[in-house]
């Protein structure tokens, strides 16, 4: 199997496969690439972090109730199905690597399945019977898409997220992980960072995190954008190149 396919920008999965004891979706050379970030950026500790998020948001749609779960992104190390048991859990990847590799290792009996799609391509899925047969009927899904929508255009976004907000039913949530800025994104360290992650083999949109949240109109904004590291509470790193990059977590949910 091919972990570099250009077509798929998989070395963002690698990489975040190689900043993770689980992880099992990366070679010795992601090994060393994420080891030599660790001594520029805060990339490792990033992805741990946001790890630790994807558990919390999981087991607290577990304690909420939810019995459908659609996890956009999702990656290939899912562990969504240990950390809510009681749930109908639907991942999706837009890579057929990933989901190739992540369906191999899901347990039997596991009320889980994983999916080809991409964000832009979901709304079309979900018309044609996706989740039919495997989730409820009522709607009310908790979703998930987590260190994903940074790779994503604003109009794909803005696009698929309208179309979520429209086809679930009321109480339905949304959290999300994703890089971001406090500052300007024309600010000349901005453009570093998308000059840097874009020479890895994982180029990225590098936005304003208030900014970011407008793309998801109509959902309500119920949590704003909070540094994981904050959301989880896990020790503060300095390594914000002054303009406020780090990872942020946000809730939205429809009334």
């Amino acid at each position: 199997m091919s972990f570099s396919n250009p077509k798929y920008y998989s070395n963002t999965a690698t990489l975040y496969s190689a900043a993770l004891d689980e992880g099992d979706y990366h070679d010795w050379k992601d090994s060393i690439i994420t080891g030599l970030m660790g001594f520029i950026t805060p990339f490792p500790e990033k992805m741990r972090i946001n790890r630790a998020f994807v558990r919390q948001m999981y087991e607290g749609y577990q304690q909420e109730g939810f019995n459908n779960i659609l996890d956009i992104g999702a990656g290939p190390i899912p562990r969504g199905h240990e950390w809510a048991t009681e749930a109908n859990i639907m991942y999706v990847d837009h890579n057929p690597d990933i989901v190739e590799h992540a369906r191999r290792k899901l347990p039997a009996g596991a009320s889980a399945r994983y999916e080809t799609s991409s964000v832009g391509a979901l709304p079309g899925l979900l018309e044609k019977g996706l989740v039919d047969g495997f989730f409820d009927d009522s709607r009310k899904v908790a979703f998930g898409s987590n260190a994903v929508l940074m790779f994503v255009d604003d109009a794909e976004i803005k696009s698929t997220f309208q179309y979520l907000y429209e086809w679930c039913a009321p109480g339905s949530v949304l959290k999300i992980s994703t890089t971001g800025i406090t500052g300007s994104e024309s600010d000349l360290r901005a453009k570093f960072i998308r000059t840097f992650f874009k020479k890895v083999n994982a180029p990225m949109h590098v936005r304003n995190v208030d900014k970011f949240c407008e793309l998801f109109a109509p959902w309500k904004v119920t949590r704003r954008p909070m540094p994981l590291w904050e959301w989880v509470n896990w020790p503060p790193s300095k390594m914000t190149a002054g303009i406020g990059f780090d990872i942020y977590g946000i809730e939205l949910r429809k009334e």
